[in-house]
């Protein structure tokens, strides 16, 4: 009664009692799948429904979909999901990694916002999700964070728009690298050239540094 299914490594020289042992503790093969910063939702979904180890869902796999699983159909589903190692054994449903990083996420948030800056000027913790998301996707180097949301948050401050490429580049997919001046010029809610605050949405999933970052911005002119 004490031995657990799974997967387990035997090594030609295990001695039975030794295997009875890893299987009574249920010492199964860790698999793990790693989330890189910067990704959008649907990469992240897509990298779930992959990997050999999970046990996908139904296909298609809708990201509004996710979200009602999720509980929380009125999100959208971009930024709510933290990067990350999610480490599971063989056979584990690809909804309970979902869910982990979903809930990781929420609880990373939760904590940012309630150590943030005391004059910061964002109104509520999804706002700093989307500015997280732009520092991600700004930032070419990891020291650089902090002080690429106090430009933003400086920006914010004085009313100025933020001026930043990766919102634009959100609308047209993962792939894209480069803006054309139509681009630049075409009205739309992610161009922050032409409107100023911050665009509706995240635009990627923002990793912990990103987070705090936009959290506690650096102070400077």
């Amino acid at each position: 009664g004490r031995l657990r299914a799974g997967e387990y490594r035997v090594p030609a020289d295990i001695a039975p009692a030794e295997l009875l042992d890893r299987i009574a503790r249920g010492a199964v093969i860790r698999h793990q799948l790693t989330i890189p910063e910067g990704w959008t939702t649907q990469q992240f979904l897509d990298a779930v429904q992959a990997h050999d180890a999970l046990r996908a869902m139904p296909e298609p796999l809708d990201p509004e979909q996710v979200m009602a699983m999720l509980g929380v159909p009125e999100m959208h589903p971009e930024g709510w999901f933290l990067p990350d190692t999610y480490v599971f054994g063989r056979d584990t449903p690809a909804k309970r990694i979902i869910r982990m990083a979903h809930e990781a996420m929420r609880q990373a948030l939760e904590r940012a916002w309630e150590g943030r800056d005391a004059e910061h000027p964002l109104e509520s913790p999804y706002e700093l999700l989307i500015l997280a998301s732009i520092v991600e996707k700004e930032t070419g180097q990891a020291e650089e964070r902090d002080r690429v949301a106090g430009v933003f948050v400086n920006r914010l401050r004085r009313g100025m728009r933020l001026q930043t490429d990766p919102t634009l580049l959100y609308p047209l997919g993962p792939d894209a690298t480069r803006l054309t001046r139509a681009e630049l010029q075409r009205d739309h809610p992610y161009n922050t050239y032409t409107r100023e605050g911050l665009p509706p949405t995240p635009i990627a999933l923002p990793g912990q540094a990103s987070i705090n970052a936009a959290a506690n911005p650096a102070e400077t002119d």
